[in-house]
């Protein structure tokens, strides 16, 4: 598709790659929606050579108090789980975080304070990203999107701290080891990435337990689940499973604390894995450049963040930069940002330890 014979200035694209910002301009550039790739088509001379301002939410990230937004995607109100809820939320409200919850029941239960109860039938996948999903100008309103699953309970995490890390590693979903998660051998805590300058790894997937996302990085989730279409892989495993690759996201696994799994067997684990072959099929056979996630491989440390208290403002302000622009709501592909001050940090970081 060709840009239109007009006069004026030529459009230029700006492209936005994870590790920085590309520009070019075309006399006529096509017009097109590239996976991990966003395209910004922009009214400027031939000359100018800035990039185009990438979409930004305007609020600024609250590093010392961040906005986080709670959502249970499914809780049939068993006694064991709705303690575990409570006590989840209780540590949650006790730390320095803004919390706000919205909590989907598919049987009567009784209030989880604070959340706001859904009732709503239906699979985790369908409860995140369905007819009633929290609407995206609700889950940009926060800071982060934790993922909380019900039978699971945060034993020795620091929240707050989780949010540090993943702001000064540029991460875009983590959350912390589990070693009751005997199925899971990933993310089985690991002592050598829990250290004085290291807080945890960097993976290509995390299982979601308790699991924090960028609201960029949930909304692409939810792109992924239309894609391949939650009548299709009814329980989600697949778009679970396909998120990072899909979204091109930066994941991680924090090993400074630890959640325990209390309780399984929510839905049977036959017809989530004939599901999950059902999505991840469809997926393929219409995205040929997607690759299956590695989800055995560590790819290296995260850094144990400096206090805030002791960061210089030249070391705050790429940090805030690079997850203010996390935060935009991009619609070619939500994952993808410019990060490259933090990111150069990293690797000059990661090089000198080698």
């Amino acid at each position: 598709m060709l840009w239109p014979d007009r006069t004026g200035p030529v459009p230029a694209i700006g492209v936005c790659q994870t590790r920085g910002w590309r520009h070019h301009s075309y006399p006529t550039p096509p017009v097109a929606e590239i996976q991990g790739v966003a395209l910004f088509l922009v009214d400027r001379p031939l000359k100018a050579a800035a990039p185009p301002r990438p979409l930004i939410d305007a609020m600024a990230l609250r590093l010392e108090r961040p906005h986080i937004h709670v959502i249970v995607p499914g809780h049939n109100g068993s006694e064991l789980r709705r303690q575990t809820l409570l006590e989840n939320m209780r540590s949650l409200t006790k730390a320095s975080l803004d919390i706000t919850c919205t909590l989907y029941a598919y049987a009567p239960v009784q209030d989880v304070s604070p959340c706001v109860t859904v009732n709503h039938v239906g699979f985790w996948m369908q409860h995140l990203h369905g007819d009633e999903a929290v609407k995206l100008h609700r889950i940009y309103a926060a800071d982060y999107v934790m993922i909380m699953i019900d039978s699971v309970a945060l034993r020795s995490v620091d929240v707050r701290q989780l949010t540090l890390v993943m702001a000064w590693n540029c991460i875009d979903m983590a959350g912390p080891s589990c070693p009751s998660c005997e199925s899971k051998q990933l993310i089985a805590p690991d002592s050598r990435y829990n250290t004085s300058h290291r807080s945890g790894r960097r993976v290509a997937f995390i299982d979601h337990q308790i699991t924090l996302l960028t609201p960029a990085a949930f909304a692409c989730q939810r792109r992924l689940a239309h894609v391949i279409g939650l009548d299709i892989d009814v329980r989600g495993w697949s778009i679970g499973k396909y998120t990072p690759v899909y979204c091109n996201l930066r994941v991680g696994i924090f090993d400074e604390g630890y959640v325990d799994k209390i309780a399984s067997g929510a839905y049977g684990w036959d017809l989530a894995s004939r599901d999950y072959i059902a999505g991840q099929t469809w997926l393929l056979q219409r995205m040929a450049e997607i690759k299956k996630p590695n989800v055995d491989t560590i790819l290296g440390p995260l850094e144990r963040p400096p206090p805030i208290e002791t960061l210089s403002h030249r070391e705050v302000q790429p940090v805030e930069q690079c997850l203010n622009a996390r935060r935009a709501i991009v619609d070619a592909a939500p994952a993808c940002f410019p990060c490259s001050d933090v990111l150069s940090r990293l690797d000059e970081n990661e090089t000198v330890a080698a």
